[in-house]
């Protein structure tokens, strides 16, 4: 049986995001979670826009990775505000699937049962920072054995954080 609420009051409420959380809860079986990081930005209405649209946070994480990148005698490169990018919000529940999914392809006698596991293992390494601003991650979109192509710390903090939505950035093929 499925019940999709559409009343405004619930929708603000939930920031937004009520048909996006109602929509994952209706499907929510081990057959039908995507399990890559193409999966997710299908599933979850991933979409371009141009970098001078993009949320804040966001576009302060793409300019902060370019600069990762930049020979240090360059100075900073401005980045066209009309140059696409991919934005998607991921229920939480849906990309720790997508995770543990992709490390059992990599590595089928990897020693987690389920993300908890994982999770606990990737703090138990103490450097993970308790982010209290919300950066999206960035997906890989090439490797399906990876999801995240950078953020991973961001997102354990995430989960400790109990956050349920997670905004994510990719490029655009």
């Amino acid at each position: 049986m499925i019940f999709i609420l559409r009343l405004p009051f619930y929708n603000n409420f939930f920031g937004g995001n009520i048909n996006k959380i109602m929509r994952y809860n209706e499907i929510m079986t081990e057959e039908t979670l995507p399990s890559t990081a193409r999966e997710l930005v299908q599933r979850y209405g991933g979409r371009a826009l141009p970098f001078g649209k993009l949320p804040k946070l966001a576009k302060l994480a793409i300019r902060t990775r370019a600069a990762e990148h930049l020979d240090p005698d360059e100075k900073a490169t401005r980045i066209d505000p009309n140059m696409l990018f991919g934005y998607v919000e991921i229920p939480m529940d849906a990309l720790k699937h997508a995770i543990l999914a992709a490390i059992k392809r990599d590595d089928p006698e990897a020693p987690f049962n389920d993300f908890d596991e994982y999770h606990q293992w990737y703090t138990s390494h103490d450097d993970t920072p308790n982010h209290t601003e919300v950066w999206p991650i960035e997906l890989d979109m090439v490797d399906d054995n990876h999801i995240i192509d950078d953020g991973s710390h961001r997102l354990h903090s995430y989960v400790k954080n109990g956050l349920k939505m997670v905004p994510a950035i990719y490029h655009l093929d």
